[in-house]
């Protein structure tokens, strides 16, 4: 990885650590911003990062929680390496949400989530 990407990745998971909720989560319905406002934060925080706290606000922890699991014990457990996973990093949104699909389109989306 270039310097200028791993630069990138602090601001990017920085972003993520300020904004983690502005969405609402599993777990915290306080304050929040509708999903209409998205293109707001994006353009304020950028596209990447942006994703990231989506992915954070819709998430299914459970599925997370599994996926964790699932790659701790082919990825920790042996020599394997990310790209060997051998299926796409997936998780579900939570279900008031519709229980929809979320894949992880990057490496650095899956690594903002491992504990």
């Amino acid at each position: 990885m270039r310097c200028s990407e791993t630069g990138e990745l602090k601001n990017i998971y920085l972003k993520l650590d300020f904004f983690h909720s502005i969405y609402g989560t599993q777990r915290f319905q306080g304050f929040k911003l509708s999903f209409k406002c998205r293109p707001a934060i994006r353009e304020l925080i950028g596209a990447k990062a942006e994703r990231l706290v989506w992915i954070f606000c819709v998430t299914d922890r459970i599925t997370v929680d599994q996926l964790v699991e699932q790659f701790h014990q082919h990825y920790c457990l042996s020599d394997s390496s990310v790209d060997d996973f051998g299926e796409p990093l997936r998780i579900r949104s939570r279900i008031e949400l519709g229980n929809f699909q979320v894949d992880f389109q990057t490496e650095y989306e899956w690594l903002g989530f491992l504990p």
